[in-house]
């Protein structure tokens, strides 16, 4: 790969600022579908000019003898360039050592007067490929000196100290490298691409006049892959312009369909929402073999996708005095909780300021618990996160009402998600920032306000608090005032007969359910679809009820061979024999087993009800 200038290409329309390099970004491909990214660049247009990968699983890109890499620089003028992350090892590399692959640690690419320079692995965090502080700056310092008077472009796996690095999967902290921040601080790139922190894949942040893009995936079951297309001007000092694109499933997103389902959809020829929502409800059902609740759904949600039509599904029932309620937290504790009482109009905010201080975590509890003591109503929020933070004294007293499940229940949108912030700009709630907070990013910003005392951080946590509040009123006075959906309810009878055995008899099906008679194609029709799934269910559940019995004499056992008090073993075990016991050991016996066994004792109570909840829906 030489060193070559890209040419002019007039498909963008600001090329009024002149020749810019094309750059496609990812990183972080942990349980993603590599053959679909392959795919999506196949069919762009134009291409790329350059693919970046910055980092994780790098041993995922070679499949069946195939360089997935190789593949993906064949639609690129400069091919792939690449670094391993810290999920990588020595060995990994390898894959990055083939045609139209080019290892970024090892040596800078240069294009034009741009050059890419790379640094691999992770700062002070850990994993499989550390590297320390010091050998990050000596490795960048001595990749700059190779490409001197050139246009920078960063690209590693760590992002940098404080910029998109905020993790919370092993305790909340910064794990990003102070390194690279001073690398960036010092040299200015017009471009840093990096990864690591999943939560932040998308995001782009300015320091100076660098831009700062995390483009790493999630890594949770089934998250869809996301690239950058990134336009980088070689003569302007323009920003670079991004535009991030998530690759998934077009029928993720449709009401009731995950993957399994999504699968069936295309085997059966349904390749798009228009394809579903031009078809009848019959055809999905004999093309596709779902239920029909799910292919009615999923009809329905393709025509409100297309049409921009909300459609009710059931009826929508949320408490008549509600008391609205929502918390901010750490991933452990709760710092903030606002509460709106409508009727009396009055909006109140308890903060916690300093989360380590328990005295003043107790006094602001207290002050809550008051608060709402005389209050008649249901408490609501969205979704039943924040109730497990909410003190027992106020959900000992009053009932609960998940306003997510109501309005999901009750309405299919035509939205790609039932967040709250997704609802609420559908609907036009005016919030108090233009741009507005994502959630799971309160606990970067109180982290910081922890370390630097800095009160602007709390005053955008409030604000955030206070719409995430005053929506959920906002979202229930506009459904209920006006007449914004289409009601449109599932008629199961309407569709009996038209799956599984006895396709050609639906006017015979329909009305021998309405008399209660049964033929004998429908019988073997019910036990097949719903007799059976019944019975499986069971089984599933002594499975569990059977583990949690093994658990228990796994426990059990746990306790019987946990004889070993510290201080003096051998007559501890000999005052066990004779049940005698100092002071000394019946403190250990208090702390280390009895403690523990109650808390094992608790969590099978709960896993018990739990299931005893879900054996009475499945008979119901």
């Amino acid at each position: 790969m030489s060193e070559k200038l890209i040419p002019h290409r007039p498909t963008i329309e600001r090329d009024i600022f002149g020749p810019r390099l094309k750059i496609l970004a990812f990183s972080d491909y942990r349980v993603q579908d590599i053959n679909k990214l392959i795919r999506y660049i196949r069919e762009m247009v134009p291409k790329p000019d350059v693919i970046v990968y910055a980092g994780d699983d790098l041993n995922r890109f070679e499949e069946e003898g195939r360089n997935l890499f190789s593949q993906l620089g064949e639609f690129a003028e400069h091919g792939v360039l690449a670094i391993a992350g810290n999920a990588d090892t020595l060995d990994c590399k390898r894959v990055l050592n083939a045609k139209h692959v080019h290892d970024l640690h090892e040596k800078p690419y240069i294009i034009g007067d741009i050059a890419f320079v790379g640094q691999e692995g992770s700062g002070g965090d850990g994993g499989l490929f550390p590297y320390p502080e010091k050998e990050i700056r000596e490795h960048l310092k001595k990749q700059v000196n190779e490409v001197k008077r050139k246009k920078l472009v960063l690209v590693s796996h760590n992002p940098p100290y404080g910029l998109l690095d905020f993790a919370r999967r092993f305790g909340s902290r910064h794990i990003g490298s102070k390194a690279i921040l001073q690398f960036l601080e010092k040299h200015r790139p017009v471009l840093h691409i990096c990864g690591h922190v999943h939560m932040y894949g998308g995001k782009s942040e300015h320091l100076g006049s660098t831009t700062i893009l995390n483009i790493a995936s999630e890594d949770y079951t089934n998250a869809p892959g996301q690239v950058a297309i990134i336009n980088v001007w070689l003569k302007w000092q323009n920003p670079p312009e991004i535009n991030c694109i998530i690759i998934k499933e077009e029928f993720l997103h449709l009401y009731g369909i995950g993957p399994i389902r999504s699968g069936q959809l295309i085997r059966a020829g349904l390749m798009s929402c228009e394809q579903i929502a031009e078809s009848s409800v019959e055809e999905i059902l004999r093309k596709a073999n779902i239920d029909p609740r799910t292919a009615w759904l999923a009809w329905l949600s393709a025509k409100a996708q297309i049409a921009d039509q909300i459609y009710q599904i059931s009826e929508f029932s949320p408490p008549e005095q509600p008391i609205y309620v929502d918390v901010e937290t750490t991933p452990d504790e709760c710092f903030m909780t606002g509460v709106y009482l409508p009727n009396e109009e009055i909006f109140e905010q308890f903060t916690v300021k300093d989360i380590k201080n328990q005295m003043e975590k107790d006094m602001v509890t207290s002050r809550l618990c008051r608060f709402l003591k005389d209050v008649n109503g249901t408490i609501v929020t969205f979704t039943r996160y924040d109730v497990k933070f909410l003190p027992p004294c106020i959900l000992e007293e009053k009932p609960y009402y998940d306003l997510y499940q109501g309005i999901k229940n009750a309405f299919i949108l035509p939205t790609s998600d039932y967040a709250l912030k997704t609802i609420g700009k559908m609907f036009g709630y005016p919030w108090n920032n233009t741009n507005p907070i994502v959630g799971w990013e309160i606990p970067r910003l109180y982290c910081d306000y922890m370390e630097k005392c800095n009160e602007d951080y709390i005053r955008q946590i409030q604000d955030h608090n206070m719409d995430d509040v005053m929506v959920m009123p906002y979202l229930v006075k506009k459904i209920h005032d006006e007449n914004i959906a289409i009601k449109c309810y599932f008629d199961a009878r309407k569709y009996i007969g038209l799956k599984g055995e006895f396709e050609g008899e639906y006017t015979t099906a329909r009305k021998n359910l309405d008399s209660q008679r049964w033929t004998d194609k429908e019988t073997t029709y019910l036990l097949s679809n719903i007799t059976r799934p019944a019975q499986e269910i069971a089984l599933k559940l002594n499975r569990s009820l059977e583990a949690i019995e093994r658990k228990k004499r796994r426990e059990k056992e746990k306790i019987k061979n946990r004889n070993r008090f510290i201080p003096n073993y051998t007559p501890a075990r000999k005052n066990l024999e004779f049940r005698k016991w100092t002071d000394e050991e019946t403190v250990y016996l208090l702390n280390n087993i009895t403690k523990p066994v109650q808390e094992i004792a608790l969590k099978l109570n709960r896993s018990l009800e739990a299931i005893e909840r879900k054996r009475r829906r499945v008979k119901s």
